[in-house]
């Protein structure tokens, strides 16, 4: 599978997920699928950075893997980072916001990793009443 997904740290406090090269919408569901296992085995708030920096993909029907993720939401994902995503998959990003998805409230786009640690440190209050 073209991503890599681990646990951040030995806190079990964050996920980081690297979509390399090619993928589909079968492999962004198995990666929220493992992603949502490993929070599982928590249960503080648990953020994730998605890092598209290598991927040359742009999954026509993402939107449904955002319905996806939004079926099986584990009640402790915290913030959600996108480092690196691309113009259609900020859009995608855009309308299931806009449909009201819980999966994708807590989403935010950045440019770098650094940008994604920022991001979570500022917004994470947001989500700790998970």
């Amino acid at each position: 599978m073209p991503v890599s997904l681990n646990w951040y740290g030995r806190s079990q406090r964050m996920v980081q997920a690297r979509f390399i090269g090619q993928w589909d919408v079968s492999d962004f569901i198995t990666t929220y699928e493992n992603t949502a296992a490993l929070m599982q085995q928590v249960s503080h708030p648990v953020h994730v950075i998605y890092d598209f920096k290598e991927s040359t993909a742009t999954p026509r029907d993402l939107l449904a893997g955002f319905q996806f993720a939004n079926r099986i939401l584990p009640s402790n994902q915290g913030v959600v980072v996108y480092v690196s995503a691309n113009a259609v998959i900020k859009a995608f990003v855009l309308m299931a916001k806009r449909m009201g998805l819980p999966a994708v409230e807590h989403i935010y786009n950045v440019d770098t990793q650094e940008d994604a640690y920022r991001i979570i440190i500022e917004k994470a209050h947001r989500v700790q009443n998970v």
